[in-house]
């Protein structure tokens, strides 16, 4: 075979060490949203706390972190109030600080505000799913929803039709079912 000539052939890669002022840069930047993640999971904690007199119990897996009371049943509005609130509370936050931050750190309140917003996904989807539910609903932070059908009257059909839509693709996308 041929080899191609010295000058054609590729550097070798350089992986730098992890520096005194990388682990700076890391720690400065890993910290404020350990930070902001801490204070968002206690918001919840406060609030389910609130609603059901009980501390409830962090789970932390490779998922992310949540916050568990598997013993109660919330109802859908005060669920969709818990589930938010982070979101609202943090994100007002943020834009209400933004004109007192000095300009040094606007950046990094910025992406601290995004990240809070990105951190928040799992609480924003759950809760537009969880608004095609009868007000009449209960819930456990597990995921359980507990749906009285005979009260389904006061949920629209189009909101009806449209949580049958998500509940087939989302049990399309199940690799646990064996049916598809």
């Amino acid at each position: 075979g041929e080899s191609l000539r010295p000058e054609y052939q590729p550097p070798t890669p350089h992986f730098p060490g992890l520096s005194h002022n990388l682990l700076i840069i890391i720690f400065r930047i890993a910290a404020p949203v350990l930070i902001l993640i801490s204070i968002h999971e206690f918001i919840h904690t406060l609030i389910l706390y609130f609603y059901t007199g009980q501390w409830p119990k962090v789970k932390a897996s490779l998922d992310g972190i949540s916050i568990r009371t598997p013993q109660w049943y919330i109802p859908r509005n005060q669920f969709l109030f818990i589930n938010l609130a982070p979101v609202f509370i943090l994100g007002i936050s943020g834009l209400f600080l933004i004109p007192f931050v000095s300009q040094n750190y606007l950046s990094l309140l910025i992406f601290l505000f995004t990240i809070s917003i990105g951190a928040s996904y799992a609480d924003i989807t759950s809760s537009l799913y969880l608004f095609l539910h009868s007000p009449s609903s209960y819930l456990k932070t597990s995921g359980v929803i507990f749906v009285n059908r005979s009260l389904e009257n006061d949920v629209p059909k189009l909101k009806k039709s449209i949580r049958t839509s998500v509940e087939s693709f989302i049990a399309k996308l199940d690799p646990l079912d064996e049916s598809g």
